[in-house]
Protein backbone atom coordinates (compact mmCIF):
# COMPACT_ATOMS: atom_id res chain seq x y z
CA UNK A 1 0.00 0.00 0.00
CA UNK A 2 2.53 2.17 0.47
CA UNK A 3 4.30 1.51 -2.70
CA UNK A 4 1.13 2.39 -4.82
CA UNK A 5 0.92 6.06 -2.49
CA UNK A 6 4.17 6.72 -3.38
CA UNK A 7 4.00 5.96 -6.73
CA UNK A 8 0.66 7.91 -6.97
CA UNK A 9 2.37 11.12 -4.91
CA UNK A 10 5.78 10.93 -8.12
CA UNK A 11 2.98 10.75 -10.69
CA UNK A 12 1.08 13.57 -9.15
CA UNK A 13 4.20 15.46 -8.46
CA UNK A 14 5.39 14.57 -12.06
CA UNK A 15 1.85 16.04 -13.39
CA UNK A 16 2.12 19.08 -11.72
CA UNK A 17 5.82 19.71 -12.34
CA UNK A 18 4.91 19.51 -16.47
CA UNK A 19 1.68 21.19 -16.08
CA UNK A 20 3.80 24.25 -14.70
CA UNK A 21 6.26 24.07 -17.44
CA UNK A 22 3.20 24.17 -20.34
CA UNK A 23 1.98 27.62 -18.68
CA UNK A 24 5.35 29.37 -18.32
CA UNK A 25 5.09 30.41 -22.25
CA UNK A 26 6.33 34.22 -23.41
CA UNK A 27 4.10 36.34 -24.60
CA UNK A 28 4.77 37.33 -28.46
CA UNK A 29 7.01 40.14 -28.97
CA UNK A 30 6.16 42.83 -31.79
CA UNK A 31 9.33 44.21 -31.23
CA UNK A 32 8.30 47.80 -30.33
CA UNK A 33 10.90 50.15 -28.97
CA UNK A 34 8.88 51.39 -25.65
CA UNK A 35 5.38 51.91 -25.41
CA UNK A 36 3.67 52.28 -21.85
CA UNK A 37 0.24 52.97 -19.95
CA UNK A 38 -0.60 54.54 -16.99
CA UNK A 39 -3.32 55.15 -15.09
CA UNK A 40 -4.53 58.58 -14.85
CA UNK A 41 -3.18 61.66 -16.33
CA UNK A 42 0.56 62.40 -16.84
CA UNK A 43 1.27 64.78 -18.45
CA UNK A 44 5.54 66.46 -19.94
CA UNK A 45 6.34 69.04 -18.08
CA UNK A 46 7.23 70.85 -20.65
CA UNK A 47 5.50 69.49 -23.49
CA UNK A 48 5.98 70.73 -27.72
CA UNK A 49 3.64 72.62 -29.20
CA UNK A 50 0.45 73.22 -28.01
CA UNK A 51 -2.48 69.93 -27.85
CA UNK A 52 -4.53 68.52 -30.21
CA UNK A 53 -8.07 67.46 -28.43
CA UNK A 54 -10.06 64.91 -30.19
CA UNK A 55 -13.11 62.40 -29.02
CA UNK A 56 -13.72 58.84 -28.62
CA UNK A 57 -17.09 57.67 -30.41
CA UNK A 58 -19.17 54.65 -30.60
CA UNK A 59 -20.44 53.12 -33.94
CA UNK A 60 -23.96 56.07 -33.37
CA UNK A 61 -21.28 58.93 -33.47
CA UNK A 62 -21.94 59.42 -29.64
CA UNK A 63 -19.53 60.72 -27.85
CA UNK A 64 -17.93 58.06 -25.24
CA UNK A 65 -14.92 60.28 -23.83
CA UNK A 66 -12.09 62.95 -24.68
CA UNK A 67 -8.32 62.47 -26.01
CA UNK A 68 -5.56 64.96 -25.76
CA UNK A 69 -2.67 64.46 -27.74
CA UNK A 70 0.69 66.45 -27.30
CA UNK A 71 4.63 65.49 -27.60
CA UNK A 72 7.65 65.71 -26.46
CA UNK A 73 10.55 65.27 -28.82
CA UNK A 74 10.72 62.19 -28.94
CA UNK A 75 7.35 60.54 -27.19
CA UNK A 76 3.01 61.08 -28.11
CA UNK A 77 1.18 61.33 -24.88
CA UNK A 78 -2.29 60.62 -25.17
CA UNK A 79 -4.58 61.09 -22.43
CA UNK A 80 -7.93 59.52 -22.29
CA UNK A 81 -11.08 60.80 -20.24
CA UNK A 82 -14.23 58.28 -20.26
CA UNK A 83 -17.54 60.41 -19.73
CA UNK A 84 -19.31 60.02 -16.98
CA UNK A 85 -20.12 56.18 -16.22
CA UNK A 86 -17.84 54.86 -18.79
CA UNK A 87 -14.45 53.22 -18.27
CA UNK A 88 -11.97 52.12 -20.66
CA UNK A 89 -10.87 48.68 -20.28
CA UNK A 90 -8.10 48.79 -23.17
CA UNK A 91 -7.25 50.34 -26.22
CA UNK A 92 -5.07 49.89 -29.79
CA UNK A 93 -3.42 52.29 -31.37
CA UNK A 94 -1.57 52.85 -34.38
CA UNK A 95 0.74 55.87 -35.39
CA UNK A 96 2.60 56.27 -38.72
CA UNK A 97 1.44 56.65 -42.76
CA UNK A 98 -1.80 55.57 -43.17
CA UNK A 99 0.01 53.77 -46.36
CA UNK A 100 1.53 51.21 -43.13
CA UNK A 101 -2.01 51.03 -41.71
CA UNK A 102 -2.25 47.03 -41.31
CA UNK A 103 -4.96 45.94 -43.18
CA UNK A 104 -6.82 42.27 -43.72
CA UNK A 105 -6.71 40.23 -46.51
CA UNK A 106 -10.51 41.43 -47.87
CA UNK A 107 -8.63 45.10 -47.15
CA UNK A 108 -10.09 45.93 -43.46
CA UNK A 109 -8.00 47.39 -40.94
CA UNK A 110 -6.58 44.74 -38.70
CA UNK A 111 -7.14 45.90 -35.53
CA UNK A 112 -4.71 43.36 -33.67
CA UNK A 113 -1.93 44.30 -35.54
CA UNK A 114 -2.00 47.71 -34.46
CA UNK A 115 1.53 48.32 -33.16
CA UNK A 116 0.71 49.45 -29.68
CA UNK A 117 -1.58 47.44 -27.36
CA UNK A 118 -2.83 48.37 -23.95
CA UNK A 119 -5.14 46.31 -21.76
CA UNK A 120 -6.08 47.50 -18.16
CA UNK A 121 -6.09 45.13 -15.61
CA UNK A 122 -8.97 46.89 -14.32
CA UNK A 123 -11.15 49.25 -15.96
CA UNK A 124 -10.04 53.41 -15.28
CA UNK A 125 -11.64 56.39 -16.45
CA UNK A 126 -8.27 58.49 -17.12
CA UNK A 127 -5.23 56.82 -18.92
CA UNK A 128 -2.05 58.16 -20.64
CA UNK A 129 -0.44 56.13 -23.18
CA UNK A 130 2.97 56.94 -24.21
CA UNK A 131 4.54 56.19 -27.70
CA UNK A 132 7.93 56.29 -29.35
CA UNK A 133 7.55 58.72 -32.24
CA UNK A 134 11.85 59.88 -33.04
CA UNK A 135 11.94 57.52 -36.11
CA UNK A 136 8.50 59.61 -37.43
CA UNK A 137 7.65 62.00 -39.80
CA UNK A 138 6.76 65.24 -38.38
CA UNK A 139 3.25 64.68 -39.22
CA UNK A 140 1.14 61.60 -39.41
CA UNK A 141 -2.07 59.61 -38.84
CA UNK A 142 -2.79 58.59 -35.43
CA UNK A 143 -6.08 55.56 -35.30
CA UNK A 144 -7.27 54.39 -31.29
CA UNK A 145 -9.57 51.66 -31.26
CA UNK A 146 -10.96 51.04 -27.71
CA UNK A 147 -13.56 49.28 -25.55
CA UNK A 148 -15.84 51.38 -23.11
CA UNK A 149 -17.74 49.61 -19.68
CA UNK A 150 -20.05 50.06 -17.64
CA UNK A 151 -19.62 48.45 -14.48
CA UNK A 152 -21.91 47.84 -11.94
CA UNK A 153 -22.11 47.92 -8.12
CA UNK A 154 -19.80 44.53 -7.43
CA UNK A 155 -17.07 45.50 -10.54
CA UNK A 156 -19.17 43.29 -12.76
CA UNK A 157 -19.44 44.54 -16.83
CA UNK A 158 -23.23 45.58 -17.55
CA UNK A 159 -22.23 46.87 -20.64
CA UNK A 160 -19.47 47.22 -23.56
CA UNK A 161 -19.22 49.64 -26.70
CA UNK A 162 -16.47 49.57 -29.43
CA UNK A 163 -15.25 53.19 -29.80
CA UNK A 164 -12.62 54.58 -32.45
CA UNK A 165 -11.07 58.10 -31.63
CA UNK A 166 -13.20 60.70 -34.09
CA UNK A 167 -11.57 61.24 -37.37
CA UNK A 168 -11.74 60.50 -41.79
CA UNK A 169 -13.60 57.18 -41.54
CA UNK A 170 -11.13 54.89 -43.24
CA UNK A 171 -12.07 51.37 -44.64
CA UNK A 172 -13.76 50.24 -40.85
CA UNK A 173 -12.51 52.26 -38.79
CA UNK A 174 -11.41 55.68 -38.23
CA UNK A 175 -8.05 58.20 -38.61
CA UNK A 176 -6.92 61.87 -37.15
CA UNK A 177 -3.51 63.50 -38.61
CA UNK A 178 -1.24 64.33 -36.12
CA UNK A 179 1.90 67.48 -36.52
CA UNK A 180 4.03 67.16 -33.79
CA UNK A 181 4.39 70.43 -31.70
CA UNK A 182 7.70 71.86 -32.51
CA UNK A 183 10.51 72.22 -29.57
CA UNK A 184 12.13 74.68 -28.38
CA UNK A 185 15.98 73.70 -27.90
CA UNK A 186 15.96 74.81 -23.96
CA UNK A 187 13.23 72.08 -23.34
CA UNK A 188 14.05 69.11 -25.34
CA UNK A 189 15.88 67.38 -22.47
CA UNK A 190 12.96 68.11 -20.17
CA UNK A 191 12.26 65.42 -17.57
CA UNK A 192 8.35 64.15 -17.48
CA UNK A 193 6.59 63.87 -14.08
Amino acid sequence: MKFIKAVLGICTLSLLTFACERENVAPESKNIEFQGSIEGHHRPVSPCGTAAFNTFVDVSNTSMGSIEVLNTDGELFILVDMNAGWLLQGAKVFVGTSTNLPKTGAGLIQIEEFPFQFMHNRAQDKSTFRINISSLPPCYSIGIYGQAAQLNQFGNVTNVRNMWANGTTVLNGKLFNYCNGVCTPGLISAQVN
